[in-house]
C-alpha cells in the first residue's frame, strides 16, 4: 500500500528572469506571497494522511490557491499536470 508521507513542494510564483526589488511595494508583495506560502504549506500538512492520493492533495491545494487569488507555479510548467509536486513513499 502506498501512503502519502511527504509535504507538497509549493511555489506561488515562477520567475524566469532575475527579479530586482527596489521599493516598499515590491517587498510588501513578497511578504504577502511568503505569508500565503506558509499558510498553504500548513494547510497541506493537515491534509496528509494515509489513503489520500497525490491527486486529491493537488486538487485541494489548487482550490485554496485560486480562492486566494494566487496561482501555482508548477501547474502547466513544461506540461506539468498538477498544482503541487508530491511524492509517495512505499511503506
Amino acid at each position: 500500500m502506498l501512503d502519502v508521507v511527504g509535504i507538497c513542494f509549493l511555489t506561488l510564483f515562477l520567475i524566469d528572469t532575475v527579479a530586482i526589488f527596489t521599493d516598499k511595494k515590491d517587498f510588501d508583495g513578497m511578504k504577502k506571497a511568503g505569508a500565503f506560502a506558509y499558510e498553504l504549506l500548513e494547510y497541506a500538512a493537515e491534509l496528509i494522511a494515509p489513503g489520500i492520493s497525490t491527486k486529491e492533495l493537488s486538487d485541494l491545494i489548487h482550490q485554496k490557491t485560486l480562492a486566494a487569488g494566487a496561482r501555482s507555479a508548477p501547474l502547466g510548467y513544461h506540461g506539468f499536470p498538477e498544482a503541487c509536486c508530491t511524492s509517495v513513499n512505499e511503506v
